[in-house]
């Protein structure tokens, strides 16, 4: 089985000028050269190491009527204000609206996204991208936020699972990557409720049929255009009703992907409050032009105090 990477060009990737055009009627976030920031209150979800991509949130209308685009977050990480759209940002490309940011290969070269109710892996050195959907591959009941996505796992030798789901049971199929070949690495009678890969194993959490495991609490904020959470705790109210099976997997025989090890860069406002990002000798890392955008080429990486941040005063 294999999987067929595409190409593929977002609506919008238009020229600065039309997409700051378009920003004015709160279809894309506007750029403000020449700072890789944005007038609009930004959340940012995850980013590369080396800033190939960034998962964020914009608030593009002032929603509730207040007169002000404005976002606040409590300390579980949810957030009050104007509504928050996630976006998924590519070196050299416009910002593309997705449905869901869903999680990243632990070198942050693969990018999971729900686009068009779509399971997609993006490869952010190719900008192809492989549709899981297309697969069979099934979003599952996202019931916590504190644990990883249910739909898709990474392992850190280059691969990736996920979930299929039929009248017979469940499946967990491995997709090398970035060869996009796939396989078939555990099957069962009972629900798959969440999973966890590593190079040489598959822990998988298994729920009977038919039954929803309702007990587990949390109070941190959802999934979807999250702050930064302070403190959070997760609970149960009943007794655990799944039950956890460890199956042994061979290594990938794929190339390791590059670590995309970095240095540090610094946190800049500019002058009229946006929030901006910088690197660390001063330089922009994103400019922004008519022709498009190009990005710095160095040593990069952020804090997370410096991404998550999303006010300048």
């Amino acid at each position: 089985m294999a999987v067929g990477w595409k190409h593929f060009s977002p609506a919008f990737a238009l020229a600065l000028s039309a997409c700051t055009a378009a920003a004015s009627h709160g279809s894309v976030p506007p750029v403000r050269s020449p700072w890789f920031g944005f007038s609009a209150p930004v959340l940012v979800q995850d980013a590369s190491f080396r800033w190939r991509w960034v998962a964020a949130c914009f608030a593009l209308r002032d929603t509730n009527g207040d007169g002000s685009l404005e976002v606040t977050v409590d300390h579980h990480g949810g957030t009050f204000g104007d509504d928050l759209q996630p976006f998924l940002l590519f070196d050299g490309q416009a910002p593309e609206r997705v449905d869901q940011y869903i999680g990243a290969s632990p070198d942050h070269r693969f990018v999971a996204v729900v686009s068009g109710a779509r399971l997609f892996v993006i490869d952010a050195r190719t900008q192809l991208r492989l549709d899981l959907s297309a697969l069979g591959a099934n979003l599952g009941t996202d019931i916590n936020p504190a644990f990883t996505h249910p739909a898709i796992g990474f392992s850190e030798d280059g691969r990736a699972a996920f979930v299929r789901r039929s009248s017979s049971g469940s499946a967990v199929v491995l997709v090398e990557l970035p060869s996009g070949t796939g396989s078939v690495a555990f099957r069962t009678e009972e629900v798959v409720s969440r999973f966890v890969l590593s190079a040489d194993r598959l822990k998988v959490r298994l729920l009977p049929s038919g039954i929803a495991d309702t007990s587990i609490h949390t109070n941190l904020a959802g999934r979807h255009c999250h702050g930064q959470a302070a403190s959070f705790t997760v609970f149960r109210t009943g007794p655990d009703p799944s039950r956890i099976v460890e199956i042994p997997i061979a290594r990938s025989r794929s190339p390791l992907t590059l670590p995309e090890n970095v240095h540090a860069v610094a946190y800049e406002c500019t002058s009229d409050g946006a929030p901006g990002l910088a690197s660390s000798n001063g330089e922009s890392l994103v400019a922004a032009t008519a022709e498009g955008f190009h990005a710095e080429r160095g040593p990069l990486a952020w804090t997370n105090a410096e991404l998550l941040r999303n006010t300048c005063h």
